[in-house]
């Protein structure tokens, strides 16, 4: 938030290094669902440099448990692979040279799909 902005770069420029800063809750990752209020800055990366992202609204006990654990190297960090698909959309597809105009209407002769 504007008004806790300069506190807290002043309590981070007091901390002695190494610094760890923690980003908990989606408020402080990506400014919430307040993102584009007056108040809201955004994340807090704006302010302080975050070396982890512990998302969360609010986040889980735990999640916060295995963030710290995984920034201290208590335990390994899990990643779960993500597999994309794209859809197959019935979008047309036309190309400029199956149209043929008379006048002021178009008329699309071939018909693809995609």
């Amino acid at each position: 938030m504007r008004s806790t902005a300069k506190a807290l770069q002043r309590a981070y420029d007091a901390m002695p290094a190494p610094k760890l800063v923690f980003a908990i809750g989606s408020c402080a990752c990506g400014g919430g669902i307040w993102f584009d209020s007056y108040s809201v800055l955004g994340p807090v990366e704006k302010i302080v440099p975050v070396n982890f992202y512990i998302p969360g609204c609010p986040p889980r006990p735990e999640a916060i448990i295995y963030g710290v654990a995984v920034a201290v190297g208590l335990v390994d960090k899990k990643t779960a692979p993500v597999r994309f698909k794209q859809l197959e959309f019935p979008i047309p597809r036309y190309h400029p040279s199956d149209l043929r105009g008379r006048d002021e209407l178009v008329v699309y002769e071939k018909v693809e799909k995609v």
